[in-house]
This record gives structure tokens, C-alpha cells and sequence, in this order.
């Protein structure tokens, strides 16, 4: 059973930091982009972040994409462009990188060493647009570490229902709310069902063929 706890409307609908760009990502790709060289590339490819022993970093200009982990597929986080990745990269193996990027759409990527990109920076002078943007990015890593170490399977779906209310139309329209819950958790089919099913019958969310349309007020507690 459901039950709505007393609180602010604020706090029951404010949208989790769950997309990994601010406008200073923007902002850093236009500074960048007469130095860099974009290609696209199709949905289903996947960009690592090393290559050849060496570490990648990528400036997204245009479509989305994803993190996802390496070791499960797990999805991290989506990647909306514009958007860079790897550019804090440290891992000094390839073996030791535990993500990797996968085009949605199309995308137009521009590929450079993670080494090549932070002179990039420096030659522009663009270090504050880079603080502003790995700070967001830590953001997202640290909510999605909290969300994931919930105490209640319906604490993280309920973060990952406003996460998806929070993507951008594309993704919402191709992709049920089951399938991305699933694609983020460890959580099992049938749970994930059984609580979107409830939700639905109390008013909580709007559902079309598994498609998530809206969220209204969800509560705090299962």
C-alpha cells in the first residue's frame, strides 16, 4: 500500500541533478570546437575510454547517448549533447576502465587523447567552464551513488521515474519505464512491475504502452 506523507510539493516533485551537462559544457564544446574534428557515428556504437592503452576523451556536439558500465551494461547515466566524457580520465589500463559510452542516436563525436584535450583546455584558457562542467558531473556520479544504495527497491525507482521524467522527449517516446528502470538497477522485473503498476491505479504516474508521461506528486514512502 501507498501512503502519502506530509510535505512541501517541492519537495515531491523536484527533479534529481540527473542529466551529466550544464551550460558551461555548452559553452567549453563551442569554445573548443575550431580545434577539434567531429564525425558521426551511429546508433549502437560504443566509444571507450581507452583505445590502444591510450585514454579517450569525447566532445559530443549532437544526438544522445549513454554510460554505461562495462563489467554488467548497466546504464550510468544519459548523455545529452552537448556533453564531453573522459576528461578526468585516470585509469592507466584499459583493463582498469570500468565504463564506456554508447551512441542512442546519431551522434557527432570529435576524438582526442584525454592528454590532448587538457592542453586543449589550457590553450584556450578554458579551465573554469572545465571546473564548472566535472563539478556537475560529480554531482551526478555522487546522486546516483546515493539512489543506488537506497534502502528500498521503491526509493530507487522512484528516483528513476523522475530521472526519466527529466530526459529529453526522445528517449522518453522510445523506451518504457520498465526497460530503463531495469537498464539502471539490479531491481527484478517482476517488483518494478508490481510498484509502476500501483503507482499508475493511485494516480501517481501516467503510463501509455509503458511509456512514461507524466509523474504527479509521488510519495515518499511503499
Amino acid at each position: 500500500m501507498l501512503h502519502v506523507l506530509t510535505m512541501k510539493e517541492d519537495d515531491n516533485t523536484k527533479t534529481p541533478p540527473t542529466l551529466m551537462q550544464s551550460a558551461a559544457t555548452g559553452e567549453l564544446i563551442k569554445l573548443l570546437s575550431p580545434s577539434l574534428e567531429f564525425v558521426t557515428i551511429k546508433p549502437g556504437r560504443r566509444l571507450f575510454y581507452h583505445v590502444d592503452g591510450i585514454r579517450m576523451c569525447y566532445f559530443i556536439r549532437s544526438g544522445l547517448s549513454r554510460v554505461c558500465r562495462d563489467k554488467d551494461e548497466i546504464v550510468m547515466s544519459s548523455l545529452p549533447a552537448p556533453n564531453i566524457a573522459g576528461f578526468a580520465n585516470e585509469s592507466t589500463s584499459a583493463k582498469n576502465s570500468a565504463l564506456f559510452i554508447e551512441a542512442i542516436s546519431e551522434c557527432e563525436v570529435a576524438s582526442i587523447c584525454t592528454e590532448d584535450a587538457r592542453k586543449l583546455v589550457s590553450d584556450y584558457n578554458a579551465w573554469e567552464l572545465m571546473v564548472e562542467h566535472l563539478t556537475k558531473v560529480s554531482n551526478i556520479l555522487f546522486t546516483h551513488y546515493v539512489m543506488m544504495t537506497a534502502s528500498s527497491a521503491y526509493e530507487i525507482i522512484r528516483y528513476h521515474l523522475i530521472d526519466l521524467m527529466s530526459q529529453p522527449l526522445e528517449i522518453r517516446n522510445s523506451v518504457s519505464a520498465v526497460t530503463y528502470i531495469l537498464q539502471r538497477t539490479r531491481l527484478s522485473k517482476n517488483s518494478v512491475m508490481k510498484v509502476l503498476a500501483q503507482l499508475k491505479k493511485g494516480g501517481y504516474i501516467k503510463l501509455e504502452n509503458g511509456l512514461l508521461k507524466s509523474v504527479n506528486k509521488l510519495p515518499l514512502k511503499y
